[in-house]
């Protein structure tokens, strides 16, 4: 939606809707496609988990992700050449995660997450027609989703087994997404004013909402250093991740979209209720 609406500003098209079913498609694929591949290491960490518990059988969860990657492809397509193009390419991340990568290790599976984050923004790039209205804004979101999810990644890498090395590394990693996003919106900001004249209500909603977005990043991260585990728990990733929504919303608003700004910021209610009955790490 992110990548999307800082190309068009707006939802006038079909290929909105396409563009997200295909993204919930990759997404979901991804998960169970995820939970086939770790099967081995669920039996021992996570027994209660569909897989290993036995509730759904491999051979389901292997016809659901074919479906799902159906899906995906079909209405990548539907969409348009390009984001097809940029599906594909999802797809090889997603397998290379999933099924190549070596789990608790710096590279490159929190290289490849980080990897999908950035190609899920570009699919919606593609879908609006490659109308870069906000470039300056666009390659601050696709620099700074990355970075976040990167450190996120390193840190949730040894969730189950905390390793100070891995959490440390993990809360520079965001510390230092934030302060990109911050030069960009700047370089942003200063060219609206030169056009505007003064600073326009998107922009000061913008700050707000990075400020919000930053308060959970330290928040969370500094927990992982005070908590009595000494390590990154469950509940700090699933906050880490829904902590997009407002990094993505703060760019629209330094791009100038105050209304794509609110309706991504609306996306918190529904998901923050949904964590509390579903598991989102």
């Amino acid at each position: 939606m992110a990548g999307y609406l800082l190309c068009r500003g707006d939802i006038s098209k079909n290929e909105f809707i396409y563009l997200i079913i295909a993204s919930i498609s990759f997404y979901v694929f991804g998960l169970v496609t995820n939970d086939i591949a770790d099967i081995r290491e669920d039996r021992e960490s996570s027994p209660r988990r569909p897989l290993p518990a036995g509730d759904i059988s491999i051979s389901s969860a292997s016809y659901a992700s074919l479906i799902l990657i159906l899906l995906a492809l079909g209405f990548a397509f539907l969409t348009g050449a390009g984001t097809f193009t940029v599906g594909l390419v999802i797809l090889a991340a997603i397998v290379g995660y999933n099924f190549l990568s070596t789990r608790g290790s710096l590279f490159p599976g929190p290289l490849l997450l980080s990897l999908c984050r950035l190609l899920n923004i570009m699919l919606g790039v593609t879908a609006a027609g490659n109308e870069l209205f906000r470039p300056v804004m666009l390659m601050t979101l696709l620099v700074c989703e990355t970075l976040f999810i990167l450190g996120v990644s390193v840190a949730a890498s040894v969730e189950n087994k905390p390793d100070k090395a891995y959490t440390v590394s993990g809360a520079i990693i965001i510390c230092f997404s934030h302060l990109i996003f911050i030069a960009g919106a700047m370089l942003s900001v200063e060219k609206i004013i030169t056009y505007a004249g003064e600073l326009p209500p998107a922009v000061k909603l913008g700050i707000l909402i990075w400020a919000i977005s930053v308060v959970i990043s330290l928040k969370t991260t500094l927990r992982w250093f005070t908590n009595k585990k000494s390590g990154i728990l469950s509940s700090d990733i699933g906050a880490l991740i829904r902590n997009l929504i407002f990094i993505q919303a703060a760019a629209c608003a330094f791009g100038g979209f105050i209304y794509p700004a609110i309706w991504i910021c609306l996306l918190i209610i529904p998901c923050y209720i949904l964590s509390k009955f579903f598991y989102q790490s």
